[in-house]
């Protein structure tokens, strides 16, 4: 989970316990105690960098995680009009590769949640409008919610 600075640091002020303990009472002692609260400096920077490091790396999955649904967004606004028009039409083997395309990445990242199966669109493009509809409804109502779940950051922890 740490980074390696912050593992050194971790050492290094274990280190400096140890030897102060060893030299109570002396001259060294106060000697020793600049250098640990000089190594106290260096982990708390070390575990900054580490907090941000992790931070950034939240944030960019999240950022991945809302552009596949403001994409599934879209797919479920068309998909919508196509199953109130043509309901029992099938969407096509072009289509349901473009459908596919945008729910497969989404799949693979909901399917980690327990008891979560998913499909995609058959290749030959068989379904009708209605059921690839209702297929990315289902898409839509997991990832609201799984999102919810893995990604929930309050909107001042980026500013940090």
């Amino acid at each position: 989970m740490f980074t390696d600075e912050v593992v050194r640091a971790i050492e290094s002020v274990r280190e400096d316990f140890a030897a102060l303990r060893s030299l109570q009472g002396s001259k060294r002692y106060e000697a020793g105690i600049a250098v640990l609260e000089k190594d106290l400096d260096v982990f708390l920077e070390a575990c900054q960098a580490s907090v941000k490091e992790l931070s950034e790396e939240a944030w960019d999955a999240r950022a991945d995680f809302d552009l596949r649904y403001r994409r599934l967004i879209g797919l479920s606004e068309e998909f919508s009009v196509l199953s109130r028009k043509r309901p029992e039409q099938s969407c096509g083997a072009f289509k349901a590769r473009q459908i596919n395309l945008v729910l497969e990445p989404l799949r693979d990242e909901l399917e980690e949640v327990p008891g979560v199966t998913l499909s995609l669109v058959a290749e030959d493009g068989s379904l009708t409008y209605s059921d690839v509809s209702l297929m990315i409804r289902n898409y839509l109502d997991l990832s609201a919610v799984c999102g919810q779940r893995r990604y929930h950051l309050r909107c001042d922890e980026k500013r940090h």
